[in-house]
């Protein structure tokens, strides 16, 4: 279906929900960003990354599969664990075929992209795209930039790649430029727009209630990245874990920003 059209069905069921006075709806939701290349060349560093944070999450979702997530990696990473790390890329396929992680990928590495022209993240995209075709993994249309990395032009960069780009959190460009706004709206640029996903937007909408379970370098899930060498801090772990309990527990539905059960059809209706 059309996002154009799924967004006008939508609203009306938004509204009926806010009419009726339905319960409140709450939902949570995760992005974890990944940079192999955190220390750009240290294979050592990128070694433990995957095995002491990036495993260990990807089984925590296994083993709870009532969470729900996005997960932001490299077209680079995903090339690496299909080669090198079978075992981990083979869990992530998993959880990607089965819905309950979203993939996330925008770069085929990680580069501070709107300091270059646009053709070279268009290139980017391109690298990314062929090695999921030939691994037989699918990325979902969101693009995300690592770093607070905003450009009003993404309307025009991203068409025909994404159809959603997400902005980061309660300090991001997006929210600079025009306050506190609903989660979902609309970059111009042009005759172009595509849709955003404001992080830092709105958390009470009437009968819906959303919240972030996690939103931050997914290293920091288990590890303090480079404070802690990337190896895991068991007060870290529980503390993020907890965090994930104390929300189901207090009525919260795991959601992915757009794919299956999403929180875009979700707050839309």
């Amino acid at each position: 279906m059309k996002i154009g059209k799924l967004i006008f069905i939508c609203l009306i069921s938004f509204v009926s929900f806010s009419l009726f006075g339905q319960n409140v709806k709450k939902y949570a939701l995760g992005l974890f960003h990944y940079n192999l290349q955190y220390v750009a060349g240290n294979k050592k560093i990128q070694k433990r990354i995957i095995k002491e944070d990036l495993y260990p999450v990807l089984q925590f979702f296994e083993s709870n599969p009532k969470y729900k997530s996005d997960i932001e990696i490299q077209g680079y990473a995903i090339k690496v664990l299909a080669d090198h790390y079978p075992e981990v890329f083979k869990l992530l396929k998993k959880l990607v075929n089965n819905g309950q992680i979203e993939l996330v990928i925008g770069h085929y590495s990680d580069q501070f992209f709107i300091a270059y022209p646009a053709k070279d993240l268009a290139k980017s995209i391109e690298l990314s795209d062929q090695i999921l075709k030939k691994y037989n993994l699918k990325r979902s249309k969101i693009f995300y930039g690592q770093e607070l990395q905003w450009t009003p032009a993404y309307a025009s960069v991203l068409k025909g790649y994404y159809n959603i780009a997400v902005s980061s959190c309660d300090f991001d460009p997006f929210k600079w430029y025009y306050g506190i706004m609903q989660p979902l709206g609309y970059e111009h640029y042009g005759l172009n727009k595509i849709m955003v996903f404001v992080g830092s937007g709105q958390r009470n909408l009437g009968n819906i209630k959303w919240t972030w379970a996690f939103l931050d370098d997914g290293e920091c899930f288990l590890t303090k990245d480079l404070n802690s060498d990337f190896k895991i801090v068991q007060s870290v772990a529980k503390a993020n874990k907890n965090n994930y309990k104390k929300l189901l527990a207090e009525g919260y539905q795991f959601v992915t920003i757009v794919r299956q059960k999403s929180f875009v059809s979700c707050h839309l209706g």
